[in-house]
């Protein structure tokens, strides 16, 4: 559906908002620091890696281009590779990863770079289980605060005894009225504990909800959330929910740069062997809500 294709290429581009982002801890040390950061979406044909660099202790970094290679693999073969060039500072080229499709949750995969100018790095990240959910419900203006009024939606996420599942959760606004403008992200509020409201990043990833391993009873996650309903009453309108479940290294690199954003820290936790940042994988699905 061309509806489903505009929705989850809008979303995984915001995912990668936040790949210039430094994870480092700042340094005296004289040195120029690769950053990486690749989110590869199963399913999807194709995966954009960024590769940037900072520079500590008085290092000027070089204005010449780098020559990189980008190759993601499964157990036994190659899944997708490709190579590009760029400026030292931020550059950014497409991977193939239609191989994707065939690999099992729990699997593990890795990541190499090569290039002209770093050192090697490589990366392992585990795929993600699909997400799931029983039950969704939307209660519209469920909610009163003062004069602002509030939908309350209520996910019932699922999942295999035992698995650990962790999400990103966005909710999008369609008003369906003639010139209506396209669906646009919505700020998310819960009050779970075990829920991140996730402000770092670009406008798509604005107060999405960052979920955790730690809020399962069993199989089931009953998530609570709100978002604030501006839109006078008899607006035709309807929701999207996009729910991302991620892998366990992605969650928490998010996690700490919401840490890092909360705090003015820099101390960013990722899985990047001989460079810095995060590869993780994961996997999108959606559903349209109506009043």
């Amino acid at each position: 559906m061309e509806l489903k294709s505009t929705f989850l290429l809008a979303t995984i581009l915001g995912m990668v908002s936040c790949q210039w982002f430094d994870p480092t801890v700042m340094e005296d040390e004289p040195r120029e620091r690769p950053h990486i950061f690749v989110n590869a979406v199963m399913g999807e044909d194709s995966t954009f890696c960024s590769i940037s660099s900072v520079s500590s202790g008085g290092v000027t970094m070089s204005a010449e281009q780098v020559q990189a290679c980008v190759t993601l693999e499964g157990a036994s073969e190659a899944l997708g590779s490709t190579c590009g060039s760029g400026a030292s500072e931020a550059m950014g080229f497409w991977l193939a990863t239609s191989g994707l499709t065939m690999e099992e949750p729990g699997q593990s995969l890795s990541l190499q770079v090569t290039s002209d100018r770093w050192d090697d790095m490589q990366g392992t990240s585990h795929v993600p289980a699909p997400p799931n959910w029983s039950t969704l419900q939307l209660r519209s203006r469920a909610i009163q605060e003062g004069d602002k009024v509030f939908d309350e939606l209520e996910l019932n996420l699922t999942r295999d005894e035992g698995e650990g599942k962790w999400h990103l959760v966005q909710l999008l606004l369609q008003v369906d009225t003639v010139l209506a403008p396209p669906p646009t992200p919505r700020n998310l509020r819960s009050d779970d504990p075990h829920v991140l409201v996730r402000k770092h990043g670009g406008p798509a990833l604005d107060n999405a909800l960052l979920v955790g391993n730690d809020g399962w009873v069993g199989r089931e996650w009953n998530l609570r959330f709100r978002v604030k309903n501006n839109l006078p009453q008899g607006i035709p309108h309807h929701y999207i929910l996009v729910v991302h479940s991620i892998s366990e290294e992605l969650h928490g690199f998010w996690a700490d740069l919401e840490w890092a954003r909360r705090n003015n820290g820099h101390d960013v936790k990722g899985n990047i062997e001989g460079g810095e940042g995060c590869f993780g994988l994961s996997e999108v699905r959606y559903e349209l809500v109506f009043p």
